[in-house]
């Protein structure tokens, strides 16, 4: 099975071959997700983070994955929601901007990612992402 991971994180984009880089904000990270499940994709992970303050986050990584089968409408109604749930957070809240976090939020991000892809892996079994051997590093 091919695997994407749809990110804004430069900690993914440099670890993961099979990640598809968004230059711009989480909500970026979201439109594209939805522009791939109206192509040959579904979601593997969620698009959206349990914690209010992680939706926040000014770095987003979702896991997809490439299907021969019919699309399912659902997971569209899953993305459509998740960007309107985004823009309405955004607005009462607004971006987490202060670049001191900015590793952090980074980090957690790519925590979450890669509990999602041990998720994945103990369900389908084997490797299903190419990992550089690269560290990041603060």
């Amino acid at each position: 099975m091919e695997y994407k991971i749809i990110s804004n994180n430069p900690m993914v984009k440099n670890e993961f071959e099979n990640t598809i880089w968004v230059d711009g904000n989480p909500k970026d990270v979201l439109i594209k997700t939805r522009d791939l499940l109206h192509q040959d994709y579904e979601l593997v992970t969620h698009p959206l983070n349990a914690s209010i303050k992680m939706v926040l986050s000014p770095v987003k990584s979702i896991i997809l994955r490439k299907i021969k089968e019919n699309k399912d409408l659902f997971q569209l109604e899953v993305i459509e929601d998740s960007i309107l749930k985004y823009d309405n957070l955004y607005i009462k809240n607004g971006h987490r901007k202060r670049k001191e976090h900015y590793k952090d939020f980074a980090m957690i991000d790519y925590t979450l990612l890669k509990s999602g892809m041990e998720e994945v892996k103990s369900t389908f079994g084997g490797e299903f992402l190419e990992i550089r051997n690269w560290k990041y590093s603060y």
